[in-house]
This record gives C-alpha cells, structure tokens and sequence, in this order.
C-alpha cells in the first residue's frame, strides 16, 4: 500500500521515520535537488499521479531508511505548490520531466536541534494517557500491555510529532524537535510509476 506521507537528529534518534517530515517540515532547509531528464515519450507532469521510492542516506553515505516494496511515496506532481512543505516541495519538482526508472537527488538541512524541547513527563500525565490509548493496538508505539516504547514517533495533541526517547520509571522522555533538526541528509529518489492525469484525459475526451 503506497502512502503519501517521510528521521531523527539526536544521538538516540533512529532514522526510520522519513514519512513523518512531511508532517513536521519546522526548520527544513532543502540544499539542492537534482534530476537526470528522461527522453521518452512518457514522464511525469503537472497533475500526474506518481509512484516513487527512496534511500536516505547521512552525510558519511551511510543508508538510514529506505522505502519498502509495500510503501513506496505516492503523490500528485504539482501538490508541492500548495502544501507548504520545503521538503515535500523538492521531491515533488524533483520528479517533473523524469520517466519510469529514472532517478533525482534530494539535499536537505534541518534547523538546529534544541535541548529546551527535551520534556520529561510524567506517565500520568493526560497526553501520556492519550497517547497510550491512541496507539495501544500500535505495536510500533506501544508493546502488549499497552506502554509507550522507547524511540517511537507519536502524533501530539497540537498536531506536532516527537520521538519517544524513552520511558523510565514513571515519566516518559519526549524529543519535540524537527525529526531532520542537526542532520544533514540526502535522499536519492526513483520514479516507479506514472499514473495519467484524469482531468487532463477528460479534457481530450471532450
């Protein structure tokens, strides 16, 4: 099942959370993206449908996440215009004019990582216990007795994401900063599948 939603900075961070930068996009700064044009006929345009996979890779080239066969990224191209994430927008110009096996490079910064948004709370405390009730059939989240698991990504209550950076004793530690703050990474981006442009076919039909 594609999903249309993309890693941590601090030392305890894993960097297996891409999706959730299209959601957190604070502090990213894209550096450059890069394409190599296709010549065919067939390649991704405005309003065009588009299937894409992606390694993650650090600044020392080593691979932090990829896309699995079962969720690669799928998006409108041109949806970058509208949606207001810096991130998002690159892979999204990143693929115009690309065919089906052709691939882009993506450079990304992310803002400064900040201690102050280190918070220590306390496992009573009322967004604990929502979380914990949101993502208790979460086996990513949450382990067989319904806690909260150590380096997990949860969704707050005001719409931002923090890492679980862990739970001890009776309090839980929470990272709020952007997933990509302190990181600099690069993406390399493969377009698997162009799907038509419906409104533009109904306009030829017409």
């Amino acid at each position: 099942m594609a999903s249309t939603c993309v890693p941590s900075c601090s030392a305890n961070r894993t960097c297996g959370r891409f999706r959730a930068v299209w959601k957190s996009p604070r502090g990213v700064r894209v550096l450059s993206a890069s394409s190599q044009p296709a010549t065919g006929p067939r390649v991704a345009e405005q309003g065009d449908i588009v299937t894409v996979s992606y390694v993650c890779k650090s600044e020392e080239d080593v691979v932090l996440d990829a896309s699995s066969e079962e969720e690669p990224l799928q998006f409108e191209v041109g949806a970058g215009d509208v949606v207001g994430n810096a991130l998002f927008q690159a892979f999204d110009d990143a693929v115009k004019g690309l065919k089906v096996g052709d691939a882009s490079l993506v450079q990304a910064q992310g803002g400064e990582w900040r201690r102050e948004l280190m918070f220590n709370v306390p496992i009573d405390h009322e967004e604990i216990q929502r979380l914990c009730g949101r993502y208790r059939n979460n086996r990513e989240v949450c382990d067989e007795q319904g806690n909260l698991r150590p380096n997990a990504l949860v969704e707050l209550s005001n719409g931002n994401q923090a890492m679980i950076l862990d739970v001890v004793d009776e309090s839980v530690v929470l990272d709020c900063n952007n997933l990509m703050a302190g990181r600099k990474l690069s993406f390399e981006v493969k377009l698997l599948q162009i799907e038509g442009n419906s409104k533009a076919e109904n306009d030829v039909e017409c």
